[in-house]
């Protein structure tokens, strides 16, 4: 059962969002107009809103997110399905349709809605790196020198490769951890050369920087949950997604890609078993009758068996049931 208990309503304009470019308001005319996600008219009634809370959508929501495109296409997708991140800013619209009468126009920067999606993408491969206890895929961010100075621990992100979901104004791509004059306590605790403890350390700073609670914090009863848990306020979307994350790491929850529709769903005893492939059962058996329907038309197309066995990678035995049963 889950022991925390994320207080969170939000709000997604029932007329949905659109990109306007603009500029910040206190940037001159001339400035370059940059996209903002703002609603799609100013004037829709609340009431007409869809509203959610924490308890209506999975867990799995943050890696959703580290999921969507940093492409206008993407980010109003995801937008138009769970709200504006809680990231708006007044700026000025340069499109001659659009009357601001009063205060300034808000809207979502396009470039904020990138730096946070691969900020959280770059972190959580961190993660499931530290999963996986995967020592060598964490030796390629994690680097330990001391040959030209004192020793120093830095991290990199891109492992020396281009990272296809670089944006420019994210994190840069090295960052020195620890050293004699920055985090020196850390250094004391890390043993030399591990490259665990720094990815850990690492990844609790970075995501403390992203967390914003409101006040309240306490504990009650979760009516959901019919338990008792520890009531979190959260504030707004981008808030929810770092705080779920946390969470993640803190309850050690682990998540898995489903084969069929890519859908992020959690792994848990009783819920979903650890070697469990698929979100559901509808889904396994969409996949099962996709690879019979694959190997009837590699049949037909004169493949042999044993080739349409690699191919699947499936058994010979398997392969003959799917070939010779009726279609």
């Amino acid at each position: 059962m889950d022991s925390t208990w994320f207080c969170f309503t939000w709000d997604v304009p029932a007329d949905g969002y659109r990109w306007l470019p603009g500029r910040p308001i206190n940037q001159g005319p001339r400035s370059k107009p940059s996209p903002y996600l703002t609603r799609l008219t100013t004037y829709t009634d609340s009431f007409l809103n869809r509203r959610y809370d924490a308890h209506q959508v999975p867990r799995s929501l943050f890696r959703t997110f580290t999921d969507v495109p940093t492409t206008e296409e993407g980010i109003l997708a995801f937008a138009n399905e769970y709200g504006g991140l809680g990231v708006a800013e007044p700026f000025q619209p340069k499109v001659s349709d659009v009357t601001v009468v009063g205060e300034p126009l808000q809207g979502e920067p396009f470039a904020r809605w990138q730096q946070e999606i691969v900020t959280m993408r770059q972190l959580t491969a961190l993660w499931d790196l530290c999963q996986k206890k995967d020592l060598e895929g964490l030796a390629r961010h994690i680097r330990w020198t001391d040959d030209h100075g004192p020793r120093t621990v830095r991290y990199s992100h891109s492992c020396g490769e281009p990272d296809e979901g670089e944006v420019a104004g994210t994190s840069s791509d090295e960052v020195v951890l620890a050293s004699p004059s920055h985090h020196p306590e850390w250094l004391v605790q890390w043993s030399p050369g591990d490259v665990m403890l720094p990815a850990l350390f690492y990844l609790a700073d970075e995501i403390n920087q992203h967390l914003h609670f409101r006040e309240g914090m306490r504990m009650m009863w979760n009516p959901t949950q019919k338990q008792l848990a520890l009531r979190l306020p959260v504030g707004t979307l981008r808030d929810l997604l770092w705080a779920q994350f946390a969470e993640a790491i803190v309850s050690e929850r682990s998540f898995r890609k489903c084969r069929t529709c890519g859908t992020w769903f959690e792994l848990m005893p009783g819920l979903a078993r650890t070697n469990r492939l698929f979100c559901s059962e509808g889904c396994r058996s969409k996949l099962y009758r996709t690879r019979q329907e694959e190997a009837r038309r590699l049949h037909g197309e004169g493949k042999s068996v044993k080739e349409i066995a690699q191919h699947l990678e499936s058994d010979v035995r398997t392969i003959k049931g799917w070939v010779s049963s009726k279609q």
